[in-house]
């Protein structure tokens, strides 16, 4: 890692989770099976991925991903050295779903591979995605977004964008989309 050693007196490495914007078009054009079927079924099939009903996913709006980057450059002693994993939201696969149902005003669900498929699965299962939400702190995402005062200016605090705000301030591209 170049920036470590390499002489480079403020870095800091941004890791953005799931973006929210891959729900919606041109994302959910692409000719995959997951999205082919989220848009013509109405279910998102979990059949490439080890999802479970409790696995909590963490979701990132473009623009909080947008206000952590302005925030790393304008204090960087704060941010100095840190790794760190970016969310706006943390959901499981139903709760998505359930959001993204009532913002396109259709039925929209989700489906789990069961143990067996999971298992013939076997080392190549990206089990890794049940553990997204372990790499992000979203109590410190906040304390991260409060601008401190600086002389007569009143301290600024921005919040981190909940996927239902998204999905309302994007209503159109939902309807689009779906």
């Amino acid at each position: 890692m170049l920036y470590k050693g390499g002489g480079i007196k403020y870095w800091t490495v941004l890791r953005p989770a799931l973006f929210m914007a891959n729900l919606l078009t041109p994302k959910t054009d692409m000719p995959t099976e997951a999205y082919r079927t989220l848009r013509e079924c109405g279910v998102f099939p979990n059949s490439s991925t080890p999802l479970t009903p409790k696995t909590k996913l963490p979701l990132v709006d473009q623009e909080d991903r947008a206000k952590l980057a302005v925030a790393a450059f304008a204090r960087p002693e704060q941010f100095q050295g840190k790794t760190i994993g970016l969310a706006s939201d943390l959901l499981t696969p139903r709760e998505i779903m359930w959001q993204l149902r009532g913002a396109a005003s259709r039925r929209l669900t989700v489906s789990f591979l069961t143990k067996d498929q999971l298992s013939a699965w076997g080392i190549d299962s990206p089990i890794w995605m049940r553990y997204l939400a372990d790499y992000v702190d979203m109590e410190e995402l906040g304390r991260m977004l409060i601008t401190p005062r600086r002389l007569s200016r009143p301290m600024t605090v921005k919040r981190l964008t909940t996927f239902k705000e998204f999905l309302d301030r994007g209503k159109q591209a939902v309807k689009t989309a779906y």
